[in-house]
């Protein structure tokens, strides 16, 4: 099964052929290399979507033996011109994938998306002025 296939026709809405390359495995979507597309936010959802299908492999395939670091750290793809629909999808799979551990950095304004995709624990308190992540003693 290609996962990576499964969780970008799921976040983009669409069944576009995705696939990995087999030389530089980096995402491929009906046959153009991710990095020739012109589409950006096709580009930011292949490969968030590539980096949701490795997170879930440890689980998928009940081994730990899966080479990725588990973690990753996503600017909010928003910024890219995706729709709102693309990145609550892309916020729910991420919401899902429980073997990885991930930083997703956004706006403020997009707080009550966020609350409705993940439970509340999972927030740093929002940074700002007073509240920052690194303080000076």
């Amino acid at each position: 099964m290609n996962y990576n296939k499964e969780n970008f026709s799921y976040i983009f809405g669409s069944n576009l052929e995705a696939s990995i390359s087999d030389i530089d495995y980096m995402p491929i979507i009906n046959d153009i290399p991710i990095g020739k597309t012109t589409s950006e936010s096709m580009k930011v959802m292949g490969r968030s979507s590539y980096v949701i299908s490795l997170f879930t492999l440890n689980t998928i395939f009940k081994t730990n033996e899966i080479n990725n670091i588990g973690m990753s750290i996503f600017d909010s793809p928003r910024n890219k011109d995706l729709d709102a629909d693309k990145y609550q999808r892309f916020l729910k799979k991420l919401s899902e994938s429980s073997s990885g551990q991930v930083f997703l950095m956004g706006s403020i304004k997009d707080l009550d998306l966020y609350q409705e995709c993940f439970i509340s624990d999972c927030f740093f308190s929002p940074l700002c002025e007073v509240n920052k992540l690194l303080k000076l003693s």
